[in-house]
């Protein structure tokens, strides 16, 4: 169970009132008190998924002992918490829940992906053909990249793409799949906080379900309370279906040792996840201890990015990631390919990598049918 409040308020927009919060608040209460009983018992908490960390409580900034109003009749409950909760919620929003649109279907279900108990993998797409290709053969969700979108529109990374144009990328990108689509928005494309909010105002109404936004620029890290402020001001002016992945870059920016990278590291991820941060993008980090160190202590879905010094799936899933981004990975194994093939022609003149895996025209002209 994770981020009830958050996973609620995507399922039944503006029904949160008090009477659920108050059910939920003791739900989590339980699963918490339950969790500190078992570690102190030595034993190893129930996992219903591996990122039952966080109670609604930590998430208010209250303290776990804090007074809670228990007016509601809770069902029976496993040693999770879990079973019954449904039928509550059932309960107190039945005939009240609203037809959802296709993008709160789309926020609900990329909301979930979070929670399972393997890590689920995010392609990142660069133009409508390969999130087309990346739905075909079965990601259950799309991120944007933004290196990829500024090469392939011929600029460098680093926000220099003009922001319509990046707009349009995203545009075609989600136009192009079914599945939900994440968008990096670098760091907003914005000097100021309401400049952010309107850069992501523009990507929600793409259909967009969430937003990856990072804490550094070209002068180096964003002031953490700056930062923390920002994310604070997004949620707010997004209280529901819109997904918030903070990118942390200490470990990429590489200015701290590796135990100071661990401590500024955490001491972000408590900041962005109070502020309402929904996961956390701990951006190039890739050795297993660090990773498990942060996984232990991130109460949000943590968030790494796939390489090739990256731990497995299945080992990242016994680590505690929830999720693995490709980044601009794809869109460099393809201009890759495309230098091998241009060697080998130039070369001996042969057509071995141009021809290898190459897709059949018919299946081409069916890719968008």
């Amino acid at each position: 169970m994770f981020f009830i409040k958050n996973i609620i308020t995507i399922h039944f927009p503006g029904l949160l009132v008090d009477p659920v919060k108050s059910a939920l608040n003791i739900i989590e209460r339980k699963i918490y008190r339950n969790n500190l009983k078992n570690r102190e018992l030595g034993k190893k908490a129930p996992q219903n998924s591996h990122t039952e960390r966080v109670t609604i409580a930590e998430r208010q900034g209250t303290s776990e002992h804090a007074n809670f109003e228990e007016k509601p009749t809770l069902p029976k409950t496993d040693s999770s918490g879990c079973s019954g909760i449904n039928n509550l919620l059932e309960k107190i929003c039945g005939k009240n829940m609203k037809k959802e649109t296709t993008t709160q279907m789309k926020a609900r279900k990329f909301a979930k992906l979070h929670i399972e108990k393997t890590p689920f993998i995010l392609a990142n797409a660069w133009d409508a053909a390969s999130a087309r290709v990346f739905e075909k053969k079965g990601f259950s969700a799309i991120g944007t990249t933004s290196a990829g979108i500024a090469a392939s529109r011929g600029y460098h990374d680093g926000q220099n793409i003009p922001l319509a144009e990046m707009l349009a990328c995203v545009k075609e990108i989600i136009s192009a799949v079914d599945v939900p689509v994440s968008v990096d928005i670098e760091a907003g494309f914005g000097k100021t906080t309401d400049e952010i909010i309107d850069t992501i105002k523009n990507v929600a109404s793409l259909g967009a379900v969430g937003i990856n936004i990072e804490d550094s620029t070209q002068n180096g890290l964003i002031d953490l309370s700056t930062q923390a402020k920002k994310i604070q001001e997004i949620r707010k002016a997004f209280p529901s279906h819109l997904w918030i992945n903070a990118r942390i870059d200490v470990f990429y920016l590489g200015q701290l040792g590796k135990e100071e990278a661990l401590k500024e590291t955490i001491r972000r991820t408590r900041a962005y996840v109070d502020a309402g941060a929904d996961s956390i993008f701990v951006f190039a980090i890739n050795d297993k201890e660090s990773i498990a160190t942060l996984a232990r202590e991130i109460k949000a879905p943590m968030n790494v990015l796939a390489g090739p010094k990256m731990p497995s799936i299945q080992e990242l899933r016994e680590l505690g990631v929830a999720r693995v981004s490709l980044g601009s990975g794809p869109i460099r194994a393809t201009l890759g390919l495309l230098e091998e093939i241009s060697t080998e022609l130039l070369s001996s003149g042969t057509y071995g990598s141009l021809t290898k895996n190459a897709v059949s025209y018919p299946a081409l002209q069916t890719l968008f049918k």
